[in-house]
């Protein structure tokens, strides 16, 4: 595949990209509920790191595949903002699922305990680090100012930035997944007894009201039998 025909798909995929990422973002500005919800402002700063990727990162990549527009600065430009996007994109997801497992844990307290402004903070205080860190281990897309970082520093963040965040992520979401199963195993049992139970009180009552109707009948015979002038005959299964 030529550089022209890649630099083509590229292009499309940015712009499909970006309309699909920007459409989402303004439903969540836009509705007031999700607006106010610590999720949404998370998701919402996911999505704004794939409106970056499609705005900057696909288009230094698509730069670069062409041989008349490689350079040091596209080179630079695509390396910093594709570690700067993807080191925060993950660190993103992470904090997802960590707020779904606020979420679980702290059930009716989590409102009061992760409020939409503390929502805030985290996703800027997570983009300034790892800016801060781009700035400082990835060549910088301008000037003659560049860092070259060791292959042990690029090890470390990646271990870092990205499988730990993901050990994280697939961590919390199994706790979550293995919590539910037993509650709904809990939950089946409970069903089971208080089904067992509600058919023995049935049971119970029916015994009950048939035994009263029995001695009801039996009362009224004899009642009967002292009234009139001759004797009626007490069935055997009502004595």
């Amino acid at each position: 595949m030529d550089g022209v025909t890649v630099v083509v798909i590229l292009s499309i995929t940015a712009v499909l990209v970006f309309i699909l990422n920007v459409f989402c973002v303004s439903i969540i500005v836009r509705n007031q509920q999700l607006r106010s919800k610590p999720s949404s402002i998370l998701t919402a700063n996911l999505l704004s790191m794939h409106i970056l990727q499609a705005v900057a990162t696909m288009p230094f990549y698509a730069l670069k595949r062409l041989p008349e527009t490689n350079s040091n600065f596209v080179c630079s430009g695509f390396r910093f903002f594709y570690i700067l996007t993807f080191y925060i994109a993950c660190f993103c997801v992470s904090l997802i699922s960590l707020d779904r497992f606020l979420a679980f844990r702290l059930k009716m307290k989590y409102r009061t305990t992760v409020t939409s402004k503390r929502s805030h903070v985290r996703p800027c205080v997570s983009m300034g680090l790892h800016h801060h860190y781009v700035l400082y281990t990835v060549r910088l897309p301008y000037g003659e100012v560049f860092i070259q970082p060791s292959p042990t520093v690029g090890r470390f963040m990646l271990l870092v930035n990205c499988f730990l965040p993901c050990l994280v992520i697939v961590g919390i979401y199994t706790y979550i997944m293995v919590c539910l199963r037993r509650f709904e195993k809990l939950k089946n049992k409970n069903i089971t007894i208080w089904r067992n139970g509600f058919n023995l009180k049935i049971e119970q009552t029916n015994h009950s009201k048939h035994n009263d109707s029995r001695s009801n009948v039996r009362n009224r015979l004899v009642t009967v039998n002292h009234l009139l002038p001759h004797t009626i005959a007490i069935p055997r299964s009502l004595q």
